[in-house]
């Protein structure tokens, strides 16, 4: 159970760079210093956490790309700036709420058109520099009906 755990935690690290309590033997509890995997760090709250190298990681170097987006953008299957940069934002919003089966608030939206913008080669602005012309727009948040494609 173990080794299943710390393939899984260093899974969803590779993946997400999300924090999340190691699996044992007794379901999900904080791990003992001397079972996180190699490469994470132990929180004081008992959590394991992987920081993206944003020498190594251009997503993850992007002005409003935080452990949260960069997940979204795992989710998404973007892996690369020139995959962001052929995206269009409110696409990336939509896909990203049929995906996770989540309406997600629409400063997220925001963070999408601001990251594709600045991997199109426009120099970065903060999120909510976006806000307006987000707002201009309709309201791309699904009903929770649609949501996950019901």
């Amino acid at each position: 159970m173990a080794s299943l755990a710390s393939a899984a935690q260093s899974d969803i690290a590779d993946l997400t760079e999300w924090r999340c309590p190691l699996l044992g033997p007794r379901g999900l509890q904080p791990p003992f210093a001397s079972e996180v995997p190699s490469g994470l760090t132990l929180s004081k709250d008992g959590f394991v956490q992987r920081h993206a190298d944003r020498r190594k990681d251009a997503l993850a170097a992007l002005k409003n790309v935080g452990p949260m987006t960069r997940g979204d953008f795992a989710i998404l299957g973007i892996s690369g700036l020139g995959d962001l940069a052929s995206a269009d934002g409110s696409e990336l919003y939509i896909r990203l709420q049929r995906l996770t089966g989540l309406s997600i608030d629409p400063c997220q939206h925001d963070v999408m058109l601001a990251t594709v913008a600045e991997a199109r080669g426009d120099h970065p602005k903060k999120w909510w520099a976006f806000t307006p012309e987000r707002k201009a727009m309709p309201d791309l948040r699904l009903p929770k009906t649609l949501v996950g494609g019901h």
